[in-house]
């Protein structure tokens, strides 16, 4: 997310600069960070149950994505202090601060170039299946999740890169290609259809990082409940 406010923690200031560590590693290990939680009341005020921003590589949305994973995980209630101190959201907590379970995704790392990947075994082996039973045992506990998902257009572009599933995406061959993209496409749409229930429902709330919006338009079209900040100047 774009920002305009460059305000730093008050942590060490000659802590090492780190790219690719977690929130809470970093505020941990007393290394700088370029606070951006400004923009978590923004989003709390938005008031829907899912959220979709896009950016470019190297933008932050993974860092972002972990500050905003520590901030509303329960399990950090007791942290709170010692994770936010000094930062715009550690003065002006929201409400809903340490309020969710949380699950964090990140689809970059999901293998395109075998079909089995997508293809429903049994149930012991069936993420639709647990993720379902995860969503129940959420209910009997009382809480809500908030779902961290990081890079949701990876695995589907990364698949399109390729020439033959790209040539069955666009002419609709019947080939090898074609039936990766259907399986990749019903995959998604299964677990974008229980989010979407879950979020209907009050159960959970559901935040995503990406770079194209081609992803959410051919794989995952009938998740239109997030709004898009990609335009948006506030963010």
């Amino acid at each position: 997310m774009a920002t305009s406010l460059f305000s730093f923690s008050t942590f060490s200031p000659l802590s090492s600069v780190h790219i690719k560590w977690s929130f809470d590693v970093l505020r941990q290990e007393g290394c700088y960070y370029l606070d951006k939680t400004h923009f978590i009341p923004k989003i709390e005020a938005l008031r829907v149950p899912a959220i979709l921003s896009l950016r470019s590589c190297h933008f932050g949305k993974t860092l972002f994505l972990s500050t905003l994973s520590s901030y509303y995980d329960v399990k950090n209630r007791k942290r709170f202090k010692q994770l936010f101190q000094g930062l715009y959201i550690g003065k002006n907590p929201t409400p809903l601060a340490s309020e969710f379970l949380v699950l964090e995704l990140n689809f970059a790392g999901l293998r395109t170039n075998e079909t089995d990947h997508f293809q429903v075994v049994d149930e012991n082996r069936n993420a639709f299946v647990n993720f379902r039973k995860l969503l129940n045992a959420v209910i009997l506990s009382n809480n809500k999740l908030y779902v961290c998902i990081d890079e949701y257009d990876g695995s589907m572009n990364e698949a399109l890169k390729n020439q033959t599933p790209l040539q069955a995406l666009t002419n609709h061959h019947k080939n090898e290609g074609d039936f990766k993209i259907e399986l990749m496409e019903s995959s998604f749409k299964q677990l974008f259809s229980i989010l979407k229930t879950a979020c209907d429902g009050g159960i959970a709330r559901v935040f995503l990082t990406g770079v194209t919006p081609v992803a959410m338009a051919e794989f995952i079209s009938g998740f239109n409940i997030s709004v898009d900040l990609t335009l948006n100047e506030e963010f």
